[in-house]
């Protein structure tokens, strides 16, 4: 188990439109980021910027302390050529509290 189980997940994500991405944006309900259009623009706006470091996300993950994927064959560093090793480094995200 590997890459495969992720597809064609991670294809489509990684080219997904930008059509595409509103319209799953358009079917989140209002609730879930509590009438908040700004940051949900803002949100969806950074994932779609993302898109290209999906690889390097999950490969770091992959190869984090957490063993999020046990059942991945061989651990492996991403050679400087693979498209896993050009994602950036994450913040961690601050826990929001509701009603704020």
């Amino acid at each position: 188990m590997g890459w495969e189980a992720f597809e064609p997940t991670l294809i489509r994500a990684e080219e997904m439109d930008a059509d595409t991405k509103w319209r799953c944006a358009a079917e989140i309900p209002e609730e879930w980021y509590e009438g908040d259009r700004d940051g949900l623009h803002r949100l969806v706006e950074a994932i779609y910027d993302r898109r290209p470091f999906i690889r390097g996300f999950i490969s770091n993950f992959r190869e984090s302390t957490r063993n999020p994927f046990p059942n991945w064959g061989t651990r492996r560093r991403a050679r400087p050529d693979d498209r896993t090793a050009s994602a950036p480094t994450l913040a961690p995200a601050r826990p929001r509290t509701l009603g704020r």
